[in-house]
């Protein structure tokens, strides 16, 4: 679909008179762009132009605990799941166990018990 189906679709959502729809398409436009114009200038009220992004590395989150392990708020697009087989995982985790630099302090009070 090209973008401009795309867009004239999406203001055909604005037709009430089908009698007259290029009037009642043109008076949507216009009232969609006024409601934007209008937007931008209100404070105190989260609009699709001041949020925040979710992935944001400002987020006002509490730190986590371990770096490596950053607290996401939602999926990044794109990943690609596979599943490990056992021997493979084992070795991840014991890769992950014995160069993790926060976990250090653990190990070394694992070895005083």
């Amino acid at each position: 679909m090209y973008s401009i189906d795309r867009k004239l679709g999406h203001y055909k959502k604005y037709e009430r008179n089908r009698a007259k729809s290029e009037g009642s398409i043109a008076e949507g436009y216009i009232a969609e762009g006024s409601l934007t114009f209008c937007s931008r200038f209100l404070e105190g009220i989260e609009t699709r132009f001041n949020r925040p992004s979710l992935n944001s590395a400002n987020s006002t989150s509490p730190t986590p605990i371990f770096r490596m392990l950053p607290q996401v708020r939602s999926a990044i697009r794109g990943a690609i799941l596979k599943e490990l087989d056992p021997i493979s995982l084992m070795q991840a985790h014991r890769y992950i166990l014995f160069n993790c630099a926060e976990l250090k302090i653990s190990k070394v009070s694992f070895k005083k018990l």
